[in-house]
């Protein structure tokens, strides 16, 4: 192959280079385009189930935290519960642990099951 003729031809960088249909597509220049809206949802005190949920700072250099759910039995029976440890599927590229399909699956699930979530 003549490298002359290769490297004369013009690169997009708005070339697909990988698409997960409906979901995100990344270019050849770097960029990403996440296709799906992040609905972030605060840490609070959840007013139908009584779960409190908290954000936590595990290592501030790094930005590390992680979301605490406590259940409503947490505050008012000084007892221990068991620990829940969830990983969110999200690859860190299409959503959050703090975005709404999870954060509403949690604080759902801490609450009837009386567990404490991270």
């Amino acid at each position: 192959m003549n490298s002359t003729a290769a490297s004369a031809t013009p690169v997009d960088s708005d070339d697909i280079i990988f698409e997960l249909a409906g979901a995100i597509c990344i270019y050849r220049s770097g960029r990403v385009e996440r296709l799906r809206p992040d609905e972030f949802v605060h840490p609070s005190l959840d007013p139908t189930t009584g779960v409190q949920s908290k954000d936590i700072t595990i290592n501030p250099t790094t930005g590390l935290s992680v979301r605490l759910y406590l259940p409503p039995s947490a505050t008012r029976i000084p007892k221990k519960l068991p620990v829940l440890l969830t990983i969110h599927g999200g690859g860190f590229c299409l959503i959050r642990s703090s975005s709404s399909i999870y954060h509403n699956y949690i604080n759902s699930l801490t609450a009837k099951a009386g567990i404490v979530s991270v």
